[in-house]
């Protein structure tokens, strides 16, 4: 949704959830549930520069050529923004439209992502951490007030709740090596 208003009217005509970022529409008709908070990292490939890096510095990471992911065809991802904030920027050399293609462009190429710690873990991709603050990704469900106590949005809300939590991370250390398996 471009426009916010737009988000709104569809969830009161339609009956619909959304999950949304940290911009969720003001309203009294509109309900919200934060169901995702996690710290941003930046993903590589095995045996990349970063991985013999012990202290990599903002410097270091914005030098790197970076993968942007997102659905829309221009605009900021809010890492970006977040960067921006405190003057920093990514040198971004490719764009693609979804997260299920990334962990193969990571692993194939130099590029690095900014993402978060769940799903470099959830991929199985080594990381860094960002040496700066910068706010954690949070995710909120949205829902129309006239949906409260309705049985289906009730268990939708609780099945992407549930999807929403559930993590597969294999076992790394600090820095997102990976760690030797103890089989």
């Amino acid at each position: 949704y471009g426009d916010h208003r737009d988000l709104h009217l569809s969830i009161r005509r339609q009956r619909q959830m959304c999950i949304r970022d940290r911009i969720i529409p003001r309203s009294d008709e509109i309900n919200s549930m934060k169901v995702f908070e996690d710290d941003f990292v930046v993903m590589h490939r095995d045996r990349h520069d970063l991985a013999s890096n012990n202290n990599p510095t903002v410097d270091d990471i914005l030098e790197q050529k970076h993968l942007h992911v997102s659905g829309r065809k221009r605009g900021l991802h809010l890492i970006d923004v977040e960067l921006d904030k405190i003057g920093y920027r990514r040198k971004v050399a490719l764009r693609c439209q979804h997260f299920l293609i990334a962990p193969t462009i990571i692993q194939s190429t130099d590029l690095v992502l900014m993402g978060t710690r769940s799903f470099a873990n959830r991929n199985n991709l080594p990381y860094v951490e960002i040496p700066i603050e910068i706010p954690s990704m949070e995710y909120f469900l949205i829902w129309h007030k006239s949906d409260e106590g309705d049985g289906g949005h009730i268990w939708m809300k609780d099945l992407i709740i549930s999807c929403l939590l559930y993590t597969s991370p294999s076992p790394r250390d600090q820095r997102g090596s990976r760690l030797p398996s103890s089989a």
